[in-house]
């Protein structure tokens, strides 16, 4: 299991108070393959991704959903709202089409609702590389209006991003690796950001330990050479 998978799972059995559920919807649901009339889906290789739409769906919009599953050489679920009259109640209650791509923030009771958005908008598009190979955290997102959007969010909590392309997808990369910390903080995944501070700070003492073994290993090395000119 990949470490951005366990991560995604630790995020997705966390608790959620009740005034939270609306925003973690919306991101989850926002964010994934499909959201509109014709469609509302999310596709995952990760089944709790998909149990966790339709737990959503059922329990803040009352509407019934369907898991499918498909994929040949790598299993893929695609979880999805079923029924017209639920999609479109869904698009009411966010006012989606209102002004496209800018994501409604009214959605958002408190602080902590925003950050359950953001947590949903990871586990739909969101994705870690592993600490001990690189820094990045990144979204991959379907519209550049919807990236733009997504990066002013972050800016609230003091997260900077970027954006680059993906073929037709837009991607909102973070590098840095105390901004990444802090967006895992404020997604709710703490234990995983001490463990990322702690990879650094055994990265550090390992790359001081190396520096110092190749300077000394210089050292000797101009003092051997040296001598032997002397002698």
């Amino acid at each position: 299991m990949s470490f951005c998978i366990d991560v995604k799972n630790e995020l997705a059995a966390l608790r959620v108070p009740g005034c939270c559920r609306p925003a973690l919807a919306y991101g989850l649901m926002l964010f994934s393959r499909s959201f509109s009339y014709k469609r509302m889906a999310l596709q995952t290789t990760n089944l709790n991704m998909a149990k966790l739409f339709c737990e959503l769906a059922r329990k803040v919009y009352g509407a019934d959903t369907v898991i499918t599953e498909g994929g040949k050489s790598r299993i893929t679920y695609r979880a999805e709202i079923s029924s017209d009259a639920d999609r479109l109640k869904v698009l009411a209650s966010v006012d989606f089409g209102i002004e496209d791509g800018v994501i409604n923030t009214s959605v958002f009771n408190r602080e902590c609702c925003t950050a359950a958005f953001l947590r949903g908008v990871f586990l739909a598009c969101g994705s870690l590389s592993d600490p001990e190979k690189e820094y990045r955290a990144e979204f991959l997102v379907k519209t550049k209006e919807n990236a733009d959007s997504l990066i002013e969010l972050l800016k609230e909590f003091g997260i900077s991003a970027r954006i680059s392309s993906r073929g037709k997808y837009s991607v909102v990369y973070i590098k840095e690796s105390g901004m990444i910390e802090d967006l895992l903080t404020l997604l709710g995944a703490s234990n995983v950001s001490l463990d990322i501070m702690n990879t650094k700070i055994v990265k550090s003492v390992k790359n001081n330990i190396n520096r110092r073994g190749n300077c000394d290993s210089g050292n000797i090395s101009k003092t051997v050479e040296a001598s032997i000119n002397q002698r």
